[in-house]
């Protein structure tokens, strides 16, 4: 079996970075510890995917090597050489296991491309090994291969070593040929040795003395690569397939964690920033996974939830899910999600991107503040108070999650997701900082700030006081509300009451009981009140709070409320069909007196002899008459069904 040789990089006389510079560069970053380790390892995979929507499988496995590896990892493949970088010194030295992290993709094009630096190929040229194992940064108009848009966020693969030291092996698509690549990179201090500058760069391979240019490392190539990836137990792909498998030695942290802490803090990271993967939009309606996520250790595999299904994530997943259906053409389930373009800053462009948001009501339960990170949910904070997700097209992972206001009622909170427009992808890229974590406005260009302030505008929740908030042509149409609740829907009298009767024993779930000649006397009706509140929202959208009592005797069965808005054209009737292009009035949730506001209506037995409220969202310009049900079960017509 071939042993790999030991080069550390020396300074050449013209100059150059040391390795601590480079490690740095990355910088601080309002992130948690492992966030930037997946962001950047995955938006390199997702760079490198074969097909424009994926999928690929994305694998983060933390495992401790058997004593038999771990002597051949320290033995064969580094050669008990790492003199000039002391934290692996000490390691070598050592004759315990070593602890690993296997960072794992397939489905993508591997490490492809020249092996040196030196090598000039054409624009667009495959050459993402060197730009991954040799090369600092790249130009900012260079998008041939992966590492994001700077190249240097590479450097938190060393910053997550304890050792600063990475085995890298890779299967490429080399001419016509599958070729498998194995070499191993550490980034310690520079250091002076015999009257000569080391860069603290290590490489570990093919040692190559050529004259012209120096001693350099070569990686292994072929079968020597895959023997050696099958010795360590690497994480590979298939002998014909492509992909890239980083094994990071001696995590940072190991002695405070265990593996399966390390794979859920990952995977945690993931749930974090990358769940728009999780919930793409398909043709048909439904949802799929553009990225198959396994993260584990030697004996536990953790599950990767649906983050619709998740408390936390699930109105920020089911916004993205309405955007990606809109930008379809498709009619989806938007839950009482408003779906609104932001306009560019700059008149006659396309809108900067797609807003999507939902005002509910759960404030009470998350009003712990975004950087605490105490308590059970510590770990789960970004999401917390009024957050849109912001995100870019590519590579369609959160960006950060950007707090807007939450009004002045403490039960409504707000959120959403963004994303930007393809045809102003470049500039949202470059506002972000090196660990795009961020929406930075630039000098010179509105776009970000005024795409962040309209998010801001048009996520204000109502505050729920009694005033109208809307003027002029809008004001005409809701005026009318008052007098055509009740008359037009049922036949019922009052100009501004509606009563709705409990349904008889007989009645099927949802019958009412109207009067009819022998029918059992009602004994819980609702009545509206006189008065509406009006909230402004959005433009074009505002917010009608309708107050209601249910009276009467408690029924036996269980029951709850149904509430149905529904539309009056000119004539006074009832819309039978919505014009094209129109938004139908929609219930997005309900209040009673002495509880929690909540998007689920409430149950009857509960409401009787109590303030309550239904909220309905409507354009502006429209006349609504509402319908309130008393329906059996335990579930009513939540928002959006």
């Amino acid at each position: 079996m071939t042993t790999l040789s030991h080069v550390a990089e020396r300074f050449s006389p013209a100059g150059g970075a040391t390795a601590e510079s480079l490690n740095r560069a990355f910088g601080p970053v309002a992130l948690r510890e492992w966030d930037p380790v997946l962001r950047e390892t995955l938006q390199n995979s997702w760079d490198a995917r074969k097909t424009e929507d994926g999928p690929i499988s994305f694998k983060m496995i933390a495992r401790t090597l058997s004593v038999e590896r771990s002597r051949f990892l320290r033995e064969s493949v580094l050669g008990s050489d790492a003199r000039g970088h002391g934290p692996l010194e000490s390691l070598l030295d050592e004759a315990g296991s070593i602890d690993v992290l296997e960072v794992a993709d397939e489905g993508t094009l591997g490490l492809d491309g020249p092996t040196r630096a030196d090598v000039a190929i054409a624009k667009g040229d495959p050459s993402r090994f060197r730009s991954l194992v040799r090369n600092f940064g790249r130009s900012g108009d260079d998008q041939s291969t992966s590492g994001g848009a700077y190249g240097i966020g590479k450097a938190v693969l060393f910053q997550a070593s304890s050792v600063r030291t990475v085995v890298v092996y890779s299967q490429a698509a080399i001419g016509n040929d599958v070729e498998a690549r194995l070499i191993v990179v550490a980034r310690g201090d520079s250091f002076p040795r015999d009257g000569i500058e080391y860069t603290g760069r290590h490489f570990w391979g093919i040692k190559v003395d050529d004259p012209s240019i120096g001693e350099h490392v070569e990686p292994l190539v072929g079968a020597d690569a895959v023997q050696v990836a099958d010795f360590l137990g690497i994480t590979r792909p298939a002998d014909d397939q492509t992909g890239t498998t980083l094994v990071v030695l001696e995590p940072a942290g190991a002695e405070q964690r265990s593996n399966a802490q390390l794979v859920e803090e990952l995977r945690d990271a993931a749930m974090r920033w990358a769940w728009p993967h999780l919930v793409r939009a398909t043709r048909t309606g439904g949802a799929r996974r553009s990225i198959d996520f396994t993260f584990a250790t030697d004996d536990l595999v953790l599950e990767i939830p649906d983050p619709r299904t998740d408390r936390d994530l699930a109105a920020y997943a089911e916004s993205f899910l309405a955007i990606e259906q809109r930008k379809l053409g498709i009619d989806g389930d938007e839950h009482g999600v408003s779906v609104v373009p932001i306009a560019s800053s700059r008149k006659g462009e396309a809108p900067a991107g797609i807003l999507a948001f939902r005002s509910h009501f759960e404030r009470a339960q998350h009003a712990a503040s975004p950087d605490d990170n105490d308590g059970e949910r510590g770990a789960r904070q970004p999401y917390l108070g009024d957050r849109v997700a912001l995100i870019r097209p590519t590579p369609l992972f959160v960006v950060a999650y950007h707090e807007v206001r939450g009004g002045d009622d403490p039960t409504v909170t707000v959120h959403g997701a963004f994303v930007a427009s393809e045809v102003h992808e470049t500039e949202f890229r470059d506002s972000e900082p090196v660990a795009h974590d961020a929406w930075i406005p630039q000098a010179g260009s509105h776009l970000i700030r005024s795409t962040l302030k309209a998010i801001r505008d048009a996520t204000r929740p109502p505050t729920f006081e009694r005033r109208a908030a809307v003027s002029g042509a809008s004001t005409h149409g809701i005026s009318r509300l008052s007098r055509m609740l009740g008359a037009h829907l049922t036949g019922w009298s009052g100009t501004a009451a509606l009563e709705t009767e409990a349904p008889s024993a007989s009645a099927s779930p949802g019958a009412r009981n109207r009067g009819r000649p022998g029918a059992q006397k009602p004994g819980v009706h609702v009545v509206i009140g006189d008065e509406q509140d009006f909230a402004r929202v959005v433009d074009g959208f505002t917010d009608i709070t309708f107050e209601f009592t249910v009276e009467g005797r408690a029924p036996t069965a269980p029951m709850r409320l149904s509430a149905t808005p529904r539309t009056i054209v000119g004539n006074g009737e009832v819309e039978k069909t919505a014009p094209a292009g129109s938004v139908a009035p929609l219930v997005i949730g309900w209040r009673l007196e002495g509880a929690t506001a909540t998007v689920e209506p409430p149950r009857v037995q509960d409401a009787i002899g109590k303030r309550a409220a239904v909220v309905v969202r409507v354009e502006d310009a429209v006349a609504i008459a509402i319908d309130i049900e008393l329906v059996e079960g335990e579930r009513g017509k939540a928002p959006g069904t």
